[in-house]
């Protein structure tokens, strides 16, 4: 059933996705993005400089918010069947670890995409498109995505306005990220 489900979102998605995004999806790679960062900052123009950011979170596949995978699933226009089908896949898990004859006790998961299964990665790209559409408003912005590793870079003659921007791009990926909680990595 989730292959049949994950098909479907599959077929709705495809054309909705942002083009930043580069991971789970069939004939992208982390070249992509390595491609377009390239092209971005390498245009010849007078003087330019640039600057990046690379933003890795800590646990994103374990710690993303069910409700807010759902509204982005609603976002996209997925219908509401398959949204049911796919809350119910996601909320309520439960799991214990068994070592030869010992078993720990029962875990719930309230947040987070089941690893392992078609559903999870498909899932979390959703939610991670609305952080892509939030960062398309910020101006002067290069940003792509390999899965749940944003990269956001600036190429300007002034240093002020480069800096600027990418604190503004790093504003819209911290409130962002507390609002699906999920925790920038900062080792």
């Amino acid at each position: 059933m989730e292959q049949i489900i994950a098909a479907r979102i599959r077929d709705v998605i495809e054309t909705k996705l942002t083009p930043q995004q580069s991971g789970f999806r069939p004939g992208h790679s982390t070249l992509d993005q390595l491609l377009h960062l390239r092209a971005a900052l390498t245009r010849p123009t007078i003087d330019s400089r640039k600057g990046a950011v690379f933003v890795g979170y800590a646990k994103a596949f374990d710690t993303v918010d069910h409700d807010r995978i759902v509204s982005a699933m609603r976002e996209m226009d997925i219908p509401p069947h398959i949204i049911r089908w796919s809350a119910s896949f996601l909320k309520g898990r439960q799991a214990k670890v068994r070592v030869n004859s010992k078993s720990s006790p029962l875990m719930h998961f309230n947040r987070g995409v089941p690893q392992g299964t078609v559903l999870g990665p498909l899932t979390f790209i959703m939610a991670l498109n609305t952080l892509i559409k939030r960062l398309s408003q910020v101006p002067l912005l290069f940003h792509g995505f390999f899965a749940d590793d944003p990269t956001l870079a600036v190429r300007h003659i002034n240093r002020d306005i480069i800096n600027t921007t990418l604190q503004q791009g790093l504003n819209v990926v911290d409130e962002w990220s507390k609002n699906y909680f999920m925790e920038v990595n900062v080792d």
